[in-house]
């Protein structure tokens, strides 16, 4: 997996995707490939249903794993659907409220809903918790 990340972190999505098809050909049920795939094809909006799927697939086998539903979040935000976007960083803050990522999730969210004050709040708690992310 360490590859696919590499492959994502360097905006080489297609090779990405054929990376995580070839791990979910041999096992489907994994939850991280799936929303790895989610997050290579939200970059091209003709793949968004699929995207959206893929990052379904990922909430539906890891419930309680707050990466997958940060996931979905982004791609419904992508989307321009903010309401099921903030359920989604709202269940991954819940999950785990330590994480930076996922306030700036919600900061983005309420961003594009121009909620402003939502917005502060949310990247102040993302910053109170890793000031050097900045992403």
């Amino acid at each position: 997996m360490s590859r696919v990340h590499l492959l994502i972190q360097q905006e080489r999505y297609d090779l990405a995707e054929k990376e995580l098809r070839g791990i979910l050909a041999s096992d489907p049920d994994q939850a991280e490939p799936h929303s790895l795939l989610a997050i290579c094809l939200m970059v091209d909006q003709s793949r968004w249903n699929e995207a959206t799927e893929e990052a379904q697939q990922g909430v539906r086998l890891e419930p309680d794993e707050p990466f997958v539903h940060a996931t979905l979040g982004y791609v419904l935000l992508q989307r321009n659907r903010t309401r099921e976007a903030r359920e989604s960083a709202k269940t991954a803050i819940s999950l785990d409220p330590y994480d930076a990522d996922n306030f700036s999730l919600l900061s983005k969210i309420e961003l594009a809903d121009r909620q402003w004050n939502r917005a502060l709040e949310a990247a102040k708690t993302w910053l109170r918790i890793d000031p050097e992310n900045v992403i």
